[in-house]
């Protein structure tokens, strides 16, 4: 992996695995807390105290998530959750009281956050499983605690039963917030590929293929398609600085999305130009919304401090798909025309594109 794709996925909005190491960091450390309690009730003070210190491990490996020291709180997480289960089970529980099933929700928990593009990743997964299997294993068959057994028969069913529960309820929701996480992911890459990061609108790819499918239905056979390009963009780019050309760029955007309908698309074609598609629209209605965009953006400049403002005009070409006999690529290729008049002959008017 390259390390422009490593700080690509270092610094992606949507870190899943990181979200939920903290849900297996909280969750675990009220268990612990919890188990606390109830072996101090029940005399069980040793263990107890082991339930504290594994609490404590999970509020350090809490502050370190917290702090941005994610492989680090992971690795302790990881220790504490291992380390209490193991001793609790090996020296006072043996396999009654069920607690040595949390190493099977260990084991899905490592796989579900470490990351395994780094390295040594795979290997410390496979010591882990290999480790927590054989581990495992031994717990289930051993009987009693090697040094004090608590186990009475009642004792010994609650314990179990709750144990189990408990397994059960952080798995269901550790899973269900890493399906929720995959689908939110994939709603945002989704959005991702159809809009332009700067001004959020549609892209062009998005763009040409609505327009496309849009100029072979027969139920679309009346729209009309509006190319538009800012004037003198350039000046304001030199002038301004290109921080204040993207401002430029989004305010634009705001203002087409006010004048648009439900079911218009207005999409940024690329650098300074925008297009809008505007179904069930003829030439009479389309050069009326044009009009309208052309007079709002003329009339509201971009106020950049306290004391200058941008004025900006736009330059739009618009074209009837009535008059169009081959695809939608040359519908396009009309707007373009028509907007290059606009541009050659004064800016800042709508130019509709006609077959004389």
């Amino acid at each position: 992996m390259t390390d422009f794709n490593r700080y690509l996925l270092q610094n992606g909005k949507h870190d899943s695995k990181g979200k939920l190491t903290l849900i297996f960091i909280v969750v675990s450390m009220l268990f612990c807390f919890v188990y606390t309690i109830i072996f101090a009730l029940l005399g069980a003070i040793l263990p107890a105290w082991i339930q504290l210190a594994a609490g404590g491990f999970f509020v350090v490996s809490y502050v370190l998530l917290k702090k941005g020291w994610h492989t680090s709180a992971k690795i302790i997480a990881i220790f504490a959750s291992f380390f209490v289960t193991v001793i609790q089970s090996i020296c006072f529980f043996g396999s009654a009281y069920g607690f040595h099933f949390m190493i099977i929700g260990h084991i899905v928990v490592v796989v579900m956050i470490f990351n395994y593009n780094r390295k040594y990743s795979n290997t410390f997964l496979f010591m882990y499983l290999l480790i927590s299997i054989v581990t495992f294993v031994y717990i289930e068959n051993l009987e009693h605690g090697l040094f004090i057994n608590y186990a009475v028969e009642t004792l010994e069913k609650w314990f179990y039963n709750t144990t189990a529960i408990g397994t059960i309820f952080a798995l269901i929701v550790i899973m269900y917030y890493f399906s929720k996480e995959i689908d939110q992911a994939k709603e945002e890459l989704f959005v991702m590929t159809l809009t332009d990061e700067l001004t959020k609108l549609y892209n062009r790819r998005i763009f040409m293929d609505y327009g496309s499918k849009m100029f072979e239905s027969i139920n679309e056979s009346q729209f009309t398609l509006l190319l538009i390009d800012v004037d003198f963009f350039k000046t304001v780019n030199d002038t301004y600085g290109h921080e204040c050309g993207d401002e430029a760029l989004k305010h634009l955007a705001n203002i087409f999305k006010s004048h648009m309908r439900m079911y218009d698309l207005v999409a940024r074609y690329g650098g300074e130009e925008f297009a809008i598609l505007l179904p069930r629209t003829d030439r009479t209605s389309g050069e009326q919304i044009a009009s309208r965009i052309l007079k709002a953006v003329d009339e509201t400049p971009i106020r950049i401090d306290d004391k200058r403002t941008v004025h900006l005009t736009i330059s739009i070409g618009m074209v009837d798909r009535k008059v169009i006999k081959g695809d939608f690529s040359s519908m396009i290729s009309k707007a373009d025309e028509a907007l290059y008049y606009a541009k050659g002959h004064g800016r800042n008017q709508v130019v509709v594109y006609s077959k004389q």
